[in-house]
């Protein structure tokens, strides 16, 4: 019987249809995780009361990382160079003269918007680590007793994604 690593309900308590890849699609992720509800996965891809979703805000990360990192070296294998790169969030000029990371105008007016995607980025990495752990010892308390030592019972029975939440709370994001 399948039991959501995140909140903890069991299949029949809750669906286990879509695919929860361990690693976003969208940057290349193949592994699944199997021990992921569609309430959680949702959870992680779904933007909420105007913050990006998890898994948009790791993208956006390393994304941004990535061409720096190859703009840098000015080219990416048999001489070609890098390429362009359109930030969802900020305005991005990494050329030769200047290197300038801005947000863009209708994300600053929203005050804590970069804590907010920081943050956001964090628990991302975390869903990957913890996602990723699962997938490959396939044991899901293994992963957090090693995180947290043990906690109580009740505090599987709290909410879908207390341990993501938890998780920030113990890491000071």
């Amino acid at each position: 019987m399948k039991i959501c690593i995140w909140c903890r309900r069991t299949e029949e308590q809750t669906s286990f249809l879509k695919k929860a890849h361990t690693i976003p699609q969208s940057l290349g992720g193949i592994h699944i995780c199997t021990n992921v509800c569609d309430g959680c996965n949702a959870y992680f891809g779904s933007a909420t009361s105007g913050k990006p979703s998890i898994e948009a805000a790791l993208k956006e990360g390393l994304n941004l990382s990535r061409f720096h990192i190859l703009n840098s070296v000015g080219t990416v294998g048999r001489g070609h160079r890098a390429g362009r790169y359109k930030s969802t969030y900020f305005d991005v000029d990494f050329t030769k003269e200047k290197h300038e990371l801005k947000l863009k105008a209708k994300y600053f007016v929203l005050g804590s918007f970069q804590q907010t995607l920081t943050r956001r980025f964090k628990q991302g990495l975390y869903k990957v680590f913890l996602e990723e752990t699962e997938r490959q010892r396939g044991v899901h308390s293994t992963t957090v007793t090693t995180l947290f030592g043990s906690l109580p019972d009740t505090i599987w029975e709290i909410t879908p994604c207390f341990i993501l939440r938890e998780i920030s709370a113990r890491c000071l994001l």
